[in-house]
């Protein structure tokens, strides 16, 4: 393997080879998570089992769910670059799309540093090609960066140097847009106040203050999701379902990281919101790298071998398989940063600290952030589980298409032995 490290030097650590001979994950856990969910602070609120595996509430609705749904997710591995993308999407169903209609591609820029830290300029190349080929009309590149990055206020205040089109130029995620021939398109340049609007909240939602999405989303006729993998120092991983964030205007990301007992529910009920729900046609991740060990911005960068796409109109089934994936590779490529202890140990810290950038009385406010062992399965994610209850049944299994060069075997082991052999692999 190939380790990288942003802004310095890569180190080579281990072949693949090495790798697929010797790893093999007969339960899913990463490398020492559950030492250090034993480990975690008092203060942090969370319970710990017997067996030091940190305890989350189950949704009242979840044992109740008829599990009934086929679900159905391509995992992809081909030789890199954009055409990747393309062969991937001859896969998959567009029909939804018909020519002249506007797609929003709704990456992940949460920080100047380039993929794995941000969606991969490939993918945006690739999809953009794929959409105009099938006659889209508009085709729109949207975000807005994190808070550290970018801090847009009531008043249309920019209280940073730097705006999200300026994040996408460092990140290169500018350069693919300029490259397809797509739209930039960035939240932060829009007005507080009717750049977004109220949007129409699921049947259970845990938010105080409404949501408060960009105006665009009501002027595209389709969405479609593209985020990277990578491990989150909060929430344990940030796929598809924690894109969501970025939609988020400031008010509501404030209360977003600041009510902190259900922030996995809130950020898929930004998903479930009608106005996107609606749109949402596919959630697809296209990754040459791998950021492990802490994330979103920073870590380890572990380069793949090939070329690796995740895709599925269901969000939640694409992130049980793009976590499960995650997972396995955190557990095959060693790195110096192993032994921190990042997640979960101080996942309710760098929460917290988020809302610090709102100021003093925001913290006075703060309600604790309990992470989540969502390594143990659908029932242990609350992200994904949530995703379920608003669907109102639960997978019965989920079919893993599997397309390209073959699936590593500790990939392929992660995979069927997750939650119980939810996941069936078949090839493509």
């Amino acid at each position: 393997w190939l380790i990288e490290w942003p802004g310095g030097c890569p180190m080579t650590k281990r072949q693949p080879d090495e790798i697929a001979a010797d790893v093999q994950l007969p339960q899913l856990s990463r490398r020492g998570l559950l030492q250090a969910a034993a480990a975690l602070p008092a203060a942090a609120g969370l319970t710990v089992s017997s067996c030091g595996e940190a305890q989350v509430a189950a949704d009242p609705e979840f044992d109740s769910l008829p599990r009934t749904r086929e679900g159905d997710v391509l995992l992809s591995h081909l030789d890199p670059g954009p055409d990747a993308v393309k062969k991937a999407c001859d896969l998959l169903d567009f029909s939804w799309l018909t020519p002249g209609d506007s797609v929003l591609l709704k990456v992940a820029s949460n920080s100047r540093y380039e993929h794995p830290s941000t969606t991969s300029p490939d993918a945006i190349v690739g999809m953009v090609q794929y959409l105009k080929d099938k006659g889209a009309g508009r085709v729109i590149v949207a975000d807005q960066a994190g808070v550290e990055w970018v801090r847009y206020r009531a008043g249309d205040t920019q209280l940073t140097s730097r705006t999200t089109e300026k994040v996408f130029e460092e990140n290169g995620i500018l350069a693919a847009i300029k490259q397809s021939q797509a739209e930039t398109f960035t939240f932060d340049s829009q007005p507080f106040d009717n750049g977004y609007f109220a949007a129409t909240e699921p049947r259970l939602s845990g938010w105080k203050n409404g949501i408060h999405i960009p105006a665009i989303i009501r002027e595209v006729d389709h969405i479609i999701y593209m985020p990277r993998l990578s491990a989150h120092a909060i929430t344990g991983y940030t796929m598809a379902l924690k894109l969501a964030v970025g939609w988020m205007r400031d008010d509501t990301r404030l209360e977003f990281h600041q009510k902190g007992g259900n922030l996995y529910e809130k950020y898929t009920q930004v998903t479930w919101s009608k106005e996107i729900k609606d749109r949402l046609r596919l959630s697809f991740t296209y990754a040459s790298k791998l950021l492990l060990d802490i994330g979103p911005d920073v870590g380890t960068h572990a380069i793949l071998p090939h070329g690796t796409v995740v895709a599925s109109t269901h969000a939640a089934d694409h992130d049980v398989v793009a976590a499960t994936l995650l997972m396995a590779y955190d557990d095959a490529v060693p790195s110096p940063l192993d032994p921190l202890p990042i997640w979960p140990d101080r996942a309710d810290y760098f929460n917290k600290g988020l809302v610090r950038y709102w100021g003093a009385d925001a913290v006075a406010a703060y309600e604790t952030f309990n992470p989540a062992p969502f390594w143990r399965g659908v029932a242990s994610d609350p992200a994904v589980r949530h995703a379920y209850v608003l669907d109102g049944v639960r997978p019965k299994r989920i079919t893993v298409r599997t397309q390209g060069y073959p699936v590593p075997p500790h990939v392929l082991n992660a995979l069927q032995s997750y939650d119980d052999g939810l996941l069936k692999l078949v090839g493509a």
